[in-house]
Parts: structure tokens; C-alpha cells; sequence
């Protein structure tokens, strides 16, 4: 049974807001016929190619009622379908159901090469079957080494010295290979964000334009280290290290946290003494020492 990736961001996507307002459907009826389409490719048109269909081969397939040559005018001014020289593409169609085509061919090549595998060895079996000579040197094809003396190899000497290696160079945030360091598609797999969709890669082509590669990937490991993987905190982040005007704001050391019994300059918050009842919520022993640690710094201050 074949499959598709549908991505819970499509509904709300501009592009498939755009294909619903022009075609008068409502987004539940747009995101069910962009995925009869998909389902349709993927028996009659595997390699995403819709060239050698017309326009009313597309409608029927989408189970549409309408005009087919404005349901396709729609579906490529959306580029949910690509205009390539002459030819009709199903857009980023290897994300869609390129998995699965990959995986049908890998199928077929390894029961190809299991039959001939078979083949090989039946063919040696029956071999082995028809010779039924003998010769001198027995079944191993050795000379016969009765009469020969034993000959014995002299000890290679033992190697101490070690060469020496170098080590693979460690990304703290990321995989160490080379070419995940600054991809940001690549990393964005890698790093556990999830599988790049169409959807997806739209929002890092864009991002691309506005902040560039080193950026991407730089908000990416502040995320990972987060443990925030998702594209809407990673775009967060641009935003504010922009405003912040600096070159490269992920070298910026980022403020340490204060613990809620502190204030700005490091000492004791002490709580003011009223004639109102208590809150609700009592002093823990914790800051009961810190205010009598305060008090007897201050007590051994001299006056000024």
C-alpha cells in the first residue's frame, strides 16, 4: 500500500489559502484535492512528470467538477505545479512520495540481484555435480606437501611505535562532518527538527534571503541547545538578533539567569515589613539566613 508525508502545516499555508479563495472551495476540499492528486501520481505519473497529460487527465484525477483549465492555472500560479521548458512538474515532488519511489526501486534491484544470486549457485551446484574426476593434488588443488620439508616464515618484528592519527573534529551542536556546518537543510534533518517539507523548505528559502546561511544554522544550534526544534523559534530568534543590529550575535554571551531570592546587584531581596496580613506564601529557612546573613554584613559596616 503506497504513502505519502502530509504535513499538518499545509492548511494553513498562504499557497494553499490562495488555490482555495481563486477556486471558491473551502481549505478542507483544497487540502483533499492537492492530496488525490498526489495519490494519482504516484500510480500514473511516479516520476512527478504530468507533461503528456491534459488539463481534463489532471481535473478528473483531482475528482473536480469545474473548469480543468483553471484548476490547472491555479494550481501552477500556486507552483503546486511547476512550468519547467515546456513541461508540467509536480512541485518538490521527490519530498512528496520520493522515499517510496526510491524505496520501490531499491526493492526491485534486490530481488533482481537475490535471483541472480540463485542462479549463480545452481549453476555451480550443477558443476560440481557433473566433474567427477580426481587428479594428484587432491580437491584443494595444492601440491601434495607429504615430502616437503616444513618451511617456516621468520617473526616480523613487533611494531611499538604508533603512527599517528588525527583526531575527527567534534561539533559541540551538530554532526561532525564537514558539510552539515552550514547547510541549513541538512541541518535541519540532522538535527532532529524533523523532514523537510515543501512547506518547510519555502520558510528556509525565504529565511535564505533575508539572513543568509551562517545565521540559519547558528539560530539552529541556539534551538537544539534550547531544546526548542521547531522553524517558528528559529525565525524568533532571527528577528531579535537583528534588531539587535550586531554582526554576529550568537559571540554574545547571553545574560545568566537570576534566582528569584537575588536582585540586579546580586544581594538578598528583603522583603518590606507592613502592617498588612501576611501573604499567603511564608518564608522558607533558606531566606530567613540569607536576610540574617544581609543584616549582620551591614550591622559590621562602619558608618560613612
Amino acid at each position: 500500500m503506497a504513502w505519502i508525508e502530509s504535513h499538518q502545516s499545509l492548511p494553513g499555508h498562504p499557497k494553499t489559502k490562495r488555490c482555495a479563495r481563486k477556486l471558491k472551495v473551502s481549505i478542507p476540499t483544497m487540502v483533499g484535492l492537492l492530496h488525490l492528486l498526489w495519490y494519482w501520481a504516484m500510480d500514473y505519473a511516479p516520476d512527478g512528470d504530468l507533461t503528456k497529460f491534459e488539463p481534463d487527465d489532471i481535473a478528473d484525477a483531482m475528482q473536480w467538477e469545474g473548469d480543468a483549465d483553471q484548476l490547472l492555472s491555479v494550481l501552477t500560479d500556486a507552483r503546486f505545479i511547476d512550468q519547467d521548458n515546456g513541461h508540467l512538474l509536480i512541485h518538490d515532488w521527490f519530498n512528496y512520495a520520493g522515499r517510496l519511489i526510491e524505496k520501490r526501486e531499491q526493492n526491485t534491484q534486490r530481488k533482481r540481484k537475490s535471483r541472480e544470486k540463485a542462479k549463480q549457485s545452481d549453476d555451480r551446484h550443477a558443476f560440481v555435480a557433473r566433474d567427477t574426476t580426481v587428479t594428484n593434488e587432491g580437491v584443494t588443488g595444492l601440491p601434495n606437501q607429504h615430502n616437503q620439508h616444513n618451511i617456516t616464515e621468520p617473526n616480523q618484528p613487533y611494531q611499538t611505535e604508533q603512527q599517528p592519527t588525527e583526531p575527527n573534529p567534534i561539533n559541540p551542536v551538530g554532526s561532525s562532518r564537514p558539510e552539515f556546518e552550514m547547510n541549513p537543510y541538512r541541518m535541519f534533518e540532522n538535527e532532529g527538527f524533523g523532514t523537510i517539507s515543501p512547506v518547510i523548505k519555502d520558510q528556509i528559502d525565504d529565511m535564505l534571503i533575508t539572513y543568509g546561511e551562517r545565521w540559519i544554522c547558528e539560530a539552529m544550534k541556539r534551538s537544539v541547545v534550547a531544546g526548542k526544534r521547531k522553524i517558528s523559534y528559529v525565525e524568533g530568534i532571527l528577528k531579535n538578533w537583528k534588531a539587535e543590529g550586531i554582526d554576529e550575535p550568537w559571540t554574545k554571551e547571553q545574560p545568566k539567569k537570576r534566582t528569584g531570592s537575588q536582585s540586579k546587584s546580586g544581594k538578598p531581596s528583603i522583603p518590606i515589613m507592613t502592617n498588612e496580613p501576611p501573604p499567603d506564601n511564608h518564608i522558607t529557612d533558606e531566606q530567613m539566613a540569607e536576610m540574617m546573613e544581609f543584616a549582620r554584613q551591614m550591622s559590621d559596616k562602619p558608618d560613612a
